[in-house]
Order: structure tokens, then sequence, then C-alpha cells
């Protein structure tokens, strides 16, 4: 097949580079695998690092062992500490000695960690962290059947006698058979033992607290908001009240959410010791905002701004819902 040029390429003049022939010669030695050097000199080899190229990634380079480690590494392993001497955890929890953190210092012998003496108040002397420890000796029991086994378990149960008398007292609950259809949530006891500046049992507390965490919904609960007051309006109000030498009171409303009734309906699991003899296999209609349910702080605060607005006469903050002003 012979080609055939149209009007216009004919006149065409095709024009190479001076080093054109040079470098089509060089192209096909590099192909070839042969780079002949030019007047008997020797081609040196192109460093990679110095070129513009990015290179192919190579092997890394093997790890360097380090020679020197520290001998408490290599004989308890990386990360981990020299054990404690024996019984330094039991004098910890109970208040004889406090957390030290073992510091190494290099041409320094080691010293012993502080061991507890048989004079508990001169130890105290001594060290004053030790001090800090005493109201915090213990943690807090966490069930109810725990603390009934154990030596203060008629402390306990009177206290969870008085919670349930004031829960009663507020009319809380209702005792009724549960509906056809209908699914009572569980509740908790949450205890506290509430101690004195030097770590002395004050009192014992037991509260009774719902399972929010099972309702449902637009099954047995709508709405959850409730206004809180900010830090910057915190700040607004004390540095007001600086300025024009008023005075500051403080009022804390013991079991503030059950003052406030509820509109939702709720059953909930007897605790222990609230039915009485002939009420086996009842539930609790819970009638106040019990401690635990979602909508307990919303209606808590509709109380409240009720009470605020119309009986003593304050007007709300439209910036802040939870400021009231008069």
């Amino acid at each position: 097949m012979v080609g055939v040029q149209a009007e216009g390429e004919k006149d065409k003049v095709i024009q190479y580079p001076e080093n054109h022939d040079e470098n089509t010669k060089e192209v096909k030695n590099q192909t070839n695998g042969k780079n002949e050097p030019k007047n008997g000199t020797s081609v040196e080899k192109e460093d990679p690092k110095s070129s513009n190229s990015i290179p192919f990634p190579s092997a890394s380079d093997p790890t360097v062992e380090v020679e020197n480690e520290d001998e408490n590494l290599q004989q308890y392993g990386r990360g981990h500490r020299p054990r404690k001497q024996k019984g330094a955890y039991r004098d910890i929890n109970e208040g004889l000695t406090a957390a030290i953190a073992h510091c190494e210092v290099e041409g320094e012998d080691k010293k012993p960690p502080l061991e507890a003496t048989d004079d508990v108040d001169k130890g105290f002397s001594k060290s004053l962290p030790d001090f800090a420890l005493v109201g915090s000796i213990g943690p807090d029991p966490r069930t109810l059947d725990e603390v009934l086994r154990g030596p203060d378990a008629k402390h306990w149960q009177e206290a969870l006698e008085y919670e349930i008398s004031q829960l009663e007292k507020l009319e809380t609950w209702e005792v009724i058979d549960l509906p056809h259809g209908h699914t009572a949530i569980p509740f908790s006891e949450v205890l506290k033992v509430k101690r004195g500046p030097d770590g002395e049992v004050q009192s014992y507390r037991v509260r009774i607290v719902a399972g929010g965490h099972r309702q449902v919904e637009g099954v047995n609960y709508t709405e959850t908001f409730s206004a809180a007051a900010n830090m910057p309006t915190v700040r607004v109000v004390l540095a007001n009240t600086a300025h024009q030498d008023w005075e500051i009171e403080h009022v804390d409303v013991k079991s503030a959410y059950l003052n406030a009734l509820l509109k939702e309906t709720i059953y909930m699991k007897p605790p222990r010791g609230v039915l009485k003899p002939g009420q086996e296999g009842k539930v609790l209609r819970l009638k106040k905002g019990l401690y635990g349910l979602k909508p307990a702080g919303r209606g808590w605060y509709l109380k409240m701004s009720r009470v605020f607005l119309k009986e003593l006469g304050f007007e709300r903050s439209a910036i802040d819902h939870s400021v009231f002003y008069r």
C-alpha cells in the first residue's frame, strides 16, 4: 500500500535538533545494555541521592540494637515497674502510707519505701499526704446484699427503711397490679458512706434510683429538656453582685425531683421492704419524678418556674431561661 500525501504536507519540512543523531545513538546504546565511554573516559554512576528524581523504595536498614539498657527493664521487662514490698498495698488501703512514685537517680543509693509505723498519729505527723488519704479509706459498697451480710448490716437496714419511709411520705408511688401489655422498669440502690474530715463514719445513705435506661421514647416519656445555669451567666451575676455590693444567698432543696408530679405513666418494680403482706406480685405506679427517670429533671424545672413566675412575681430572662429576676 502506497500512502498518498495530502496537499500542503508535501511542502512541510521536518526539522531535527542539532544533537538528534547523538541522542538517538545514546538511546539505542541504553536499550541494548551498552554504555560505551567516549574518548576513553570512564563513566561514573549517578548517585540517586543527588539526583532530582525520586528513587524506588529500598529495603529498610536493619534496626540497631541498644546495648546499654536499664537493668530493671531487662529484669522485669519493658514497661513494668519493680514489685512492691509485701504488705505495701494493704498499708495504702488502710491509709497508713501514701502512694510513692519510685524515682531513681544515677549515682545515688536506692532508698527503701516508707514503712507503716505502729503509732498512726506519729506517722501522719511525719507525712502530710498520708493524712489526706484518711477520708477515702475503702471504696463504697456496690450492692445492698453485700452490706446486709457485713458487720454494718444494722446501719444499712436503718438507712434503707428511712429512704423508703421518706418516699412514701412524699407519695412518690402507689402499689397496683401491672396492666396487661405494660412493662415495669427496674430500679437500683445507690449506697454511700459519708465520712468526716478525720475519716470517721458520719452516716449511711441508701438512695432508690429508677432504671430510666429502660424507658422507651413515645411510650413512657416524651420531652426531657431542662434549662440549667451556664457558667457565663454565673460569672455575670457574681460580678454584678460584687459591683452593687449585694448579698448572696444559697438554698439547697432536698430531694428536689420528688416535688414535681409526673405526667407520664411509668411502672417500676418494687424495692425490698415496700410491699406489705398480701401485695405480692404488684408493681409501683410512679407519681413523682424519682431520680433516674428521664423526664424527672424537666418536671422539677417546670415546677420551680411556676412558683417563681406565678407565686413569687419573678420574670424569666429571655437569654438564659435558668435566670429569674424582679
